[in-house]
């Protein structure tokens, strides 16, 4: 009997120093899960903070109607006032200020607008703007 006990007292200290060891295997683990939760959390705040300082930047604005009609407005006006000085500049200032004008009609161009002045007047907000309708084209429909 004591042989037994022999032999039972190791194995029993044995597996008592194994279920230990299971527990602070188990305390570890989940200290690292929550290491690594408390990391992914700290992850998507700073995505979060990121995406906020970044995306108002790429928002595309539409401008409005009345906007484009002010700035072409604009455009004819800066346009009719280089042509009147137009004698007195040196030619690399007209060069300059020509592909300036240029570059903003290159604007407008992209929305598809274009400036078009038929009776070379003087304009006046509210008396010569007559018509400021798109024009559209339509594909003929062919029989075949």
């Amino acid at each position: 009997m004591l042989e037994n006990l022999n032999i039972i007292i190791p194995l029993t200290i044995f597996f008592l120093i194994d279920i230990f060891l299971f527990v602070i295997f188990l305390i570890k683990y989940k200290q690292q899960i929550d290491i690594s939760k408390k990391i992914d959390e700290m992850y998507s705040k700073i995505h979060n903070d990121i995406n906020f300082a970044v995306v108002p930047n790429s928002i595309k604005l539409s401008p409005g109607t009345d906007d484009f009609i002010q700035f072409a407005i604009e455009v004819w006006r800066i346009e009719q006032r280089i042509i009147k000085i137009q004698n007195i500049l040196p030619e690399n200032q007209k060069k300059g200020i020509e592909n300036s004008t240029k570059k903003l009609k290159r604007y407008f161009e992209k929305y598809d607008i274009e400036i078009i002045d038929y009776t070379n007047q003087k304009f006046n907000d509210g008396l010569n703007l007559d018509v400021s309708i798109p024009e559209y084209t339509i594909p003929f429909l062919t029989a075949s």
